[in-house]
């Protein structure tokens, strides 16, 4: 969505949506910059396991994102 950021100790942090959904997902990358830097100007598919938190007293799932790749479906 163009709001994943890169944060210190070469992490991400991911906002992002899947293609044809309006549902905006967060969530973190540990050590995985690199891979992020070379796919964030695309669409990219990632490798990723759901964590479910509180927040404001509301559980909410997040996601722990292993790995980015580019995606195989890019526009024409």
């Amino acid at each position: 969505t163009g709001r994943s950021r890169l944060l210190e100790n070469n992490h991400v942090r991911f906002s992002v949506q899947q293609k044809g959904s309006s549902k905006i997902w967060t969530g973190i990358g540990f050590g995985i910059a690199e891979a992020y830097k070379a796919v964030r100007h695309q669409m990219f598919d990632m490798a990723f396991s759901l964590q479910e938190g509180q927040w404001r007293g509301e559980k909410v799932l997040s996601l722990i994102v292993k790995d980015v790749r580019p995606s195989n479906d890019q526009p024409v």
